[in-house]
């Protein structure tokens, strides 16, 4: 937990300014993220090994590719945010 409140129910000044900057910060690095990634960008991304990409790549319901004159092969961030976000846990 990030921060606990106090004996009233309250957050305290440092919590609230802790929890403001960490959402700053998390903000910060989803905006810095361009909107189309190469295809080494997109398995970092999506914080897999290359050769497990191009596994899912192969695989049904994978996020289509953008080719992009004279910068090859780059998938929408947004396209695989959705497609992560739909993937079901291990139960």
């Amino acid at each position: 937990m990030l921060a606990e409140t106090t004996s009233t129910g309250k957050l305290g000044t440092a919590d609230f300014a802790a929890i403001v900057d960490a959402v700053k910060a998390a903000v910060s690095e989803t905006l810095s993220l361009p909107v189309l990634l190469n295809q080494e960008r997109a398995w970092k991304f999506l914080g897999v090994s290359r050769s497990a990409f191009f596994r899912l790549k192969g695989s049904r319901g994978f996020p289509g590719e953008v080719n992009v004159p004279g910068a090859g092969v780059h998938y929408r961030r947004v396209d695989l945010e959705r497609w992560a976000a739909g993937l079901k846990g291990k139960r």
